[in-house]
């Protein structure tokens, strides 16, 4: 297993700002947790009551095949595993409909069906204006931009940035490029670190990976 990268944190966290935790990973990147607020980033809808019911239901359904990924502006259902394949006797339709279900009702959040995933989200807010806030605002402001995603609501982040990678070959994408699985995504990100930063310049770079 490789070593992590000799940065400070502060070095890391300017190098990556992460949207899910990649602690599985050997590549250890402390993550924001918490949402940049700039004055040009609206608020987020309030989806508690969805993500508390969406729990209850994959906590009765037992089923360690699904996982449940909580974002800052919503939540997503997964139905894969770690290398994009859809996991194994999952009632994908069932669980498809319960989350449709929970947001039919709303005049601020929609789901989004993608292969693997459903996502809940606003509907009046996206990836792709929440990256054109961000790099208007220091410390972003006139930063190079890397966009990452495996899922449909990544889509909408992707004409924004030079360079777009979409992480799973089924679907059609607006992504500037294309790999095959998270493994190939994260082996990228090793590159990205090892070869391409200048570690004695990190904390002055304007350099970010967005995923």
């Amino acid at each position: 297993m490789a070593s992590s990268v000799p940065l400070s944190p502060a070095a890391m966290q300017k190098l990556l700002l992460n949207g899910r935790s990649l602690s599985w990973h050997w590549i250890a990147v402390p993550l924001l947790r918490k949402p940049l607020q700039t004055s040009r980033n609206p608020s987020a809808p309030d989806f508690s009551g969805q993500l508390k019911s969406i729990t209850q239901y994959l906590s009765a359904r037992r089923d360690r095949n699904l996982s449940l990924v909580v974002k800052n502006g919503g939540f997503a259902v997964k139905f894969t595993d770690e290398d994009g394949r859809l996991a194994k006797g999952v009632d994908i339709d069932a669980v498809i409909a319960f989350v449709q279900r929970l947001v039919a009702d709303s005049e601020e959040l929609i789901s989004v069906q993608t292969d693997g995933f459903i996502d809940v989200c606003s509907g009046f807010l996206n990836k792709g204006t929440a990256i054109q806030c961000q790099l208007k605002e220091r410390p972003f402001r006139g930063s190079f931009c890397i966009a990452a995603g495996d899922s449909g609501t990544d889509e909408a982040m992707f004409p924004f940035v030079p360079i777009s990678i979409r992480v799973g070959m089924s679907g059609q994408s607006c992504a500037t490029d294309r790999l095959s699985s998270h493994k190939e995504m994260l082996e990228v990100i090793q590159w990205i670190v090892y070869l391409r930063m200048d570690f004695n310049e990190a904390r002055n770079s304007n350099e970010f990976l967005y995923l």
